[in-house]
């Protein structure tokens, strides 16, 4: 499903379209153009709000970082968004050489090391860089060139009519649109957005996609699993 696919679901799903309507073939079509911002608001803001909570797997993607002698920082990819997994690391596809994170960050570092900024070596950490941009810094300063792999989750927003939802199956990406139709009908109506997650089809539809999302059968039995 395609993001104009998504508004249509949200106009149908709140009788915005309804008997012999025809769906939108446009985000500029006049006849409805107020109602199809407030959908595609809807899809943006439950997206961002779903994506910053769980993991979907379209966000997952690798990146590279060649290093430069003598330089300590580097800019991450455009779509980076944040590094994929608990213990995120730099490595070598061809070495089992890995640099972690620097635990405590660059404000640890330099109560430990007050020459990290210039002291050259093989590179053992990485540590954030507090920027304007998306950087890391390596510590130690690299002194030879080397090309690292890392895995992150990129941006997976939709901007264009014809941008893909997230999702690896139509029942996913419909499952995902009717959550953001409860949010268009609370923002239409000019409801409590805050209370959304009290809603009842809200959290059913967000079960279902939950759901459709796992990789095996849903546990379905209560209380404690001892075997």
């Amino acid at each position: 499903m395609d993001y104009l696919g998504a508004v249509n679901r949200i106009l149908i799903n709140n009788f915005i379209l309804k008997g012999d309507d025809d769906l939108v073939n446009t985000f500029n079509d006049n006849q409805h153009e107020a109602t199809i911002r407030v959908a595609q608001n809807a899809i943006t803001t439950e997206l961002n709000n779903f994506v910053s909570a769980f993991h979907v797997d379209y966000e997952k993607t690798t990146g590279t970082l060649t290093t430069v002698v003598g330089q300590r920082t580097y800019s991450l990819p455009t779509d980076f968004v944040r590094f994929f997994g608990d213990s995120p690391y730099l490595y070598l596809p061809d070495e089992t050489y890995r640099v972690y994170e620097y635990q405590g960050g660059e404000n640890r570092l330099r109560q430990q090391d007050y020459t990290y900024l210039t002291t050259e070596g093989r590179e053992s950490y990485w540590y954030w860089d507090s920027t304007i941009t998306k950087k890391i810094a390596l510590y130690n300063v690299p002194d030879a060139v080397y090309t690292y792999s890392f895995e992150y989750e990129r941006d997976v927003s939709v901007s264009n009519s014809t941008d893909i939802l997230p999702f690896h199956t139509e029942s996913e990406a419909q499952a995902f649109a009717d959550m953001a139709s409860r949010r268009f009908k609370f923002m239409v109506e000019e409801l409590n957005v805050s209370t959304l997650e009290q809603d009842a089809d809200y959290t059913f539809n967000r079960s279902t996609l939950m759901n459709l999302m796992r990789y095996r059968e849903p546990n379905k039995r209560y209380g404690k699993r001892y075997l």
